[in-house]
């Protein structure tokens, strides 16, 4: 009877640990998938915005203010890459993130000038469907980080992930 109840318990933490790495790599997995409709992003402002303008416009001064984002949104994506679900890579990927929004948005409220590259409508309308597909990721990712999050705080698999040093990922704020 004790050999059977042992063995009942060894094949279920087996089962409760590949659960809770399954779960993991599903994250990880949504994450892939999150940062490949990044990479878009920096590609389409360094096309358009790499051209310094002549003078110290406020046109310039976007410009300056979104290649300063670009690079650190490519730091920030190489580091959540190295650790997908850590709370600290995912933090700086949402905020570097959320400043290159905010710094495309103020480039596209300026108003056009023909000595300094503008956000022309066709340009506006690649930066949506782009920020469009990392909010369809994002969404995907948040919520497997979720599922892995609920599984590791549930009581039996609380003990197998501590013991397996398993820890919950961060969510993409």
């Amino acid at each position: 009877m004790a050999w059977s109840l042992a063995a009942l318990l060894l094949f279920w933490v087996i089962g409760a640990y590949n659960r809770l790495v399954r779960l993991r790599a599903q994250s990880i997995t949504a994450f892939n998938s999150l940062e490949q409709a990044m990479a878009g992003l920096p590609m389409l402002i360094e096309a358009n915005f790499s051209q310094a303008a002549s003078d110290e416009s406020s046109t310039e001064q976007a410009r300056n203010a979104l290649m300063v984002d670009v690079k650190r949104f490519a730091d920030a994506r190489r580091l959540a890459r190295a650790t997908p679900l850590a709370v600290a890579s995912v933090d700086e990927l949402a905020k570097a993130y959320q400043d290159l929004c905010c710094n495309w948005a103020k480039a596209s409220a300026l108003p056009d000038d023909l000595s300094t590259p503008n956000i022309a409508a066709a340009l506006q309308a690649n930066w949506d469907q782009m920020a469009l597909l990392v909010q369809v990721a994002r969404t995907d990712f948040n919520r497997r980080v979720q599922l892995y999050n609920d599984a590791i705080g549930q009581f039996p698999a609380l003990l197998v992930a501590s013991a397996a040093g398993l820890k919950p990922g961060q969510i993409f704020s």
